[in-house]
């Protein structure tokens, strides 16, 4: 009906009207998710690099490359990976910057589900300050007080953990239709809103974390010799022996890409 409304609508002034009453609500139920968690970044990786559809999607048609890193395995932990980004900031008398350093980022396995989980709005308001929750959310006029406060500021710390547990299960999940991508990701988040810039959150591996690189089937040989000598100097610069190089390619009797 909005639509039929809207498509018999032309004048300028009309379809100004139209979008706040019909069209806010919906911006403003979307909006609201932002009340919600913090900004996340995400850099996605495979398990599996010779899937066909991935190197379609992701691979620039199987002309692109991939790019094998080696993790770091502990024991009853994630596999971790050290980049050097923004660890810190600081203010001083020429003015204020960012501190850098090394974060030890976990690869998180992705879940694949049929129905995304639910998030209860009113008990997982995180962006908003303790002052404006209770004026502005959880006060009615007549100063009473809503029930989700009590949930919220009942048990502080028992409700941070399950805030930050929905927050993490919520950026590791994606719908079963994805689970051919068996896909891994590195988390960027920041509740001062460090990574907002796209340059900031531009972190940086060590070279001695890439393993190797596969070229895709269709890859131009101009790349390859272009990539060889661009690895071949990096190596000779930090002293590095070896390096892995794979080529992909369609074997005809399984039908499948193999390196």
């Amino acid at each position: 009906m909005d639509l039929i409304t809207y498509l018999g609508t032309t004048n300028e002034l009309a379809q100004a009207w139209h979008s706040i009453f019909a069209s806010f609500p919906e911006r403003y139920i979307d909006s609201l998710g932002d009340l919600v968690y913090f900004d996340w970044y995400a850099a996605c990786f495979i398990s599996d690099p010779t899937h066909a559809a991935m190197w379609g999607n992701y691979g620039d048609g199987h002309k692109g490359i991939c790019l094998k890193f080696r993790a770091e395995e502990k024991p009853g932990q994630s596999p971790i990976i050290k980049m050097r980004g923004i660890v810190g900031s600081y203010i001083g008398p020429t003015g204020q910057g960012s501190t850098y350093g090394d974060l030890s980022l976990q690869f998180q396995k992705m879940n694949y589900v049929d129905k995304l989980a639910e998030i209860d709005f009113f008990r997982s308001i995180g962006r908003v300050t303790v002052g404006a929750l209770k004026s502005e959310w959880y006060r009615d006029y007549q100063g009473r007080i809503s029930s989700c406060a009590d949930d919220v500021f009942g048990k502080k710390d028992d409700w941070h953990q399950r805030y930050w547990a929905a927050f993490h299960e919520m950026t590791a999940t994606k719908l079963s239709d994805w689970r051919h991508e068996e896909e891994y990701r590195l988390m960027l988040t920041s509740v001062l809103g460090t990574f907002q810039e796209a340059k900031d959150r531009k972190l940086v591996y060590g070279f001695t974390d890439l393993e190797g690189l596969i070229f895709g089937i269709r890859t131009p040989l101009e790349d390859k010799v272009r990539i060889v000598n661009i690895i071949a100097n990096k190596c000779a610069e930090q002293g590095r022996k070896s390096f892995e190089f794979s080529q992909a390619s369609y074997n005809a009797r399984s039908g499948k890409i193999e390196l």
